[in-house]
């Protein structure tokens, strides 16, 4: 445990995340991103629940489904699956609706062994770095915030956590080098949810319940994630919807919902 003036930091060793500091009093740069996520809607669930306003441009990676092949698993992009089952990719498309094929499309075998994973895969991660990286002048200090709710955390309840609309979070302070390191040795047991510098140039956001990941920046930011050859990415706007009953093109007869 470290006391630096007003800010209490201990070790994230035992939050699977090593290296970085839980910070557990002024959780005041964390405040703007409070107070710019929505809440869920009673019947849709928009981008801005999961990335604040006030960037320019947004876009969305989408976590690949993935092939078997002996011993290790291959990555299987989004518009391989549309090829297949006729469907359409789209800023709001949803990967539950992507693969009910269309008639005449669909022929056995599928193209994917295993589903998206809501946690972004480890090359993704450097990858997405290296996409952010030119636009990071404050790569020394950056946040992280990790929902205090997967169940392998441990759970102080006098320490602050950072509240928005919808989840309580873990606040991790630490360069984004870290985070890097993470993603070529797996050091860490998770990747975090919603992570930026501290000078804000760009934020990364994300949810258990998600099966992409969405980046707010620059539009040279974004421009420069969206033409990234081995990141699948689409433009997204904060209006969009992220819940699975936002794709409206693929849900054609809507889905019955339960």
């Amino acid at each position: 445990m470290a006391t630096h003036g007003k800010v209490m930091t201990l070790d994230g060793a035992a939050f699977g995340v090593p290296g970085l500091t839980l910070v557990t009093e002024d959780l005041s740069p964390a405040a703007w991103v409070a107070e710019g996520l929505a809440p869920i809607g009673r019947d849709r669930i928009v981008l801005q629940t999961v990335a604040p306003p006030g960037f320019p441009r947004y876009g969305r990676l989408l976590h690949p489904f993935y092939r078997e092949s002996h011993s290790d698993l291959t990555k299987v992009r989004w518009r391989e699956v549309a090829e297949w089952s006729g469907r359409h990719i789209h800023p709001e498309v949803q990967w539950e609706a992507l693969v009910r094929p269309r008639p005449g499309f669909g022929a056995p075998p599928r193209p994917w062994d295993d589903e998206p994973s809501q946690s972004m895969n480890r090359t993704d991660l450097v990858s997405l770095i290296d996409s952010l990286l030119p636009y990071t002048r404050a790569a020394a200090q950056c946040y992280f915030a990790i929902w205090e709710g997967y169940g392998n955390l441990p759970f102080v309840p006098t320490w602050p956590g950072l509240e928005t609309p919808n989840r309580r979070y873990l606040l991790f302070a630490g360069p984004l080098s870290l985070l890097r390191d993470h993603g070529t040795r797996g050091t860490w047991s998770r990747v975090p949810d919603l992570w930026w510098p501290a000078d804000r140039h760009w934020y990364v956001g994300s949810d258990t319940d998600l099966f992409s990941t969405y980046v707010g920046g620059s539009a040279e930011c974004i421009e420069t994630l969206l033409d990234n050859p081995t990141l699948e990415t689409l433009p997204t706007r904060l209006d969009h919807r992220v819940d699975i009953d936002g794709d409206e093109v693929n849900w054609q007869p809507p889905r019955q919902r339960r």
